[in-house]
């Protein structure tokens, strides 16, 4: 055997040999191939057994950033006491349409339907679907908005609420959410995993959220720490909900959820507007309404599957966002949309657009399938023909979209919240021990609050 020969072979074998190593390394590791959180450190989330006060909720839990389970608050609630499924079915107004998902392990490419609530009601049970869609209008006037919401200095914060309708067995992917989030459990358990947005760093962000819109493509049910290597040494928290609690998950933790048995939740979801939201007094507040049930709210993205109406069963189908699917119900006033329609349109609807120009030409291109110019009807008719054809395009609108907003980068959020939550410390208005939990040795030198000038206290 000729030294070259010898040397290759060699070198093979150690290669082999590491890789074996390390794949032996990742597989004795606890957690590797095991469902997300079910090993490694843990932090405890903040708990309360009654809703705090709306001052105490923003000044200790949403300026922060910091998770808070509320246990049991609303164990006498309309929907826990009065809520069953004879009753959803037999109501008159069931008949809204609402979206469902074909399968209960969240995966954000495959399509949805829109059926009658009352037959989801009667198929949920014996078929493997989800509710996933905003609580419906004959429903909101039993389900009260969270006490800690109930401010007049934050309803136009409100964004959207949601419900979430299944027979257990549902899991979502790992993802942050753009806004603060407050989730209530009326019928079920839920198990939801949370990792602290606050120790993580710009290299977790690009290894683990790995998909356009925000969230992870790890498998839930078996995490790969080849693949996710970062995930071995992540903290957790985790917090199981019972029927009658809520949890407020801060704006752009990673968070994912698992239900268990025949389930319901309802959230809500509201914008994160920093130091506007330091100490909301009850003066701030004003005097509340006497029914603070959600028929009495306007939130920001109310029905914005409102399109589907127009569009036939086909396109139904497909996981649209708004924005294309509200392009195409302008062919329904003129018979076909120009650069300048979609510009008008997309400038009423965000302010937070970089060169929305621009953004509207994307958009037109993406749309016009025939190459004239514009989104005519025969553009119209090729995506109704062909259900992916309009997938893939609402697709890359939708992402067109998200590459023109103006977000700020996640490691400057993280030093506003660090920011807020000095001053709020500095304030008296935040213990310095409740701080320290979620932001470590960064809120402190020497025994000294950080960030302390005269300007800003």
């Amino acid at each position: 055997m000729n030294a070259f020969k010898s040397r290759f072979i060699l070198s093979y074998i150690i290669v082999v040999l590491f890789l074996s190593r390390a794949v032996e390394s990742h597989d004795n590791l606890q957690g590797h191939m095991e469902p997300l959180g079910s090993a490694g450190s843990y932090f405890d989330v903040p708990l309360e057994n009654e809703f705090p006060s709306t001052r105490t909720f923003f000044n200790n839990y949403v300026v922060p950033g910091i998770p808070l389970i509320m246990k049991g608050v609303l164990v006498d609630s309309t929907p826990v006491k009065q809520w069953n499924d004879s009753f959803f079915v037999s109501h008159p107004d069931s008949v809204e349409e609402v979206i469902v998902e074909n399968v209960k392990k969240e995966n954000r490419v495959k399509p949805k339907v829109k059926v009658p609530f009352r037959d989801f009601v009667t198929e949920y049970k014996s078929n493997d679907i989800y509710m996933v869609n905003e609580v419906p209008q004959f429903l909101r006037r039993d389900v009260e908005l969270p006490e800690p919401l109930q401010c007049e200095a934050i309803e136009k914060d409100l964004i959207a609420n949601v419900m979430w309708f299944s027979n257990g067995g549902t899991k979502s992917v790992l993802h942050a959410d753009g806004y603060n989030n407050v989730i209530c459990q009326y019928r079920g358990s839920k198990r939801v995993v949370l990792i602290n947005m606050l120790t993580t760093d710009d290299d977790w962000d690009k290894e683990i959220i790995d998909k356009v819109g925000a969230y992870s493509g790890v498998d839930v049910d078996a995490v790969d720490y080849m693949k996710y290597p970062s995930l071995a040494r992540t903290r957790y928290g985790i917090v199981d909900m019972s029927t009658g609690d809520c949890l407020f998950i801060p704006l752009l933790w990673y968070h994912q959820v698992n239900s268990f048995e025949n389930n319901l939740a309802i959230n809500i979801w509201f914008v994160d507007a920093g130091s506007r939201h330091v100490d909301l007094t009850e003066e701030r507040c004003g005097i509340f309404r006497s029914r603070p049930t959600l028929d009495q709210y306007r939130f920001e993205q109310e029905n914005s599957d409102a399109a589907s109406d127009y569009l036939d069963s086909s396109l139904v189908k497909g996981s649209q966002p708004p924005l294309p699917i509200k392009i195409l119900l302008l062919l329904k006033e003129k018979k076909k949309v120009s650069t300048e329609d979609v510009l008008k349109w997309i400038k009423d609807l965000r302010k937070d657009l970089r060169n929305p120009r621009d953004l509207s030409s994307r958009i037109i291109a993406t749309m016009d399938i025939n190459r004239n110019g514009v989104v005519d009807v025969e553009d119209y008719k090729r995506m109704r023909k062909n259900e992916q054809t309009f997938l893939n395009i609402a697709d890359e609108v939708d992402y067109a979209l998200n590459k023109y907003i103006d977000v700020q980068p996640l490691e400057l959020v993280r030093e506003q919240k660090l920011k807020l939550t000095r001053l709020l410390v500095q304030r008296g208005l935040l213990t310095v021990e409740k701080a320290t939990v979620f932001y470590g040795k960064k809120i402190m030198d020497n025994g000294r609050v950080l960030g302390a000038t005269k300007s800003e206290l």
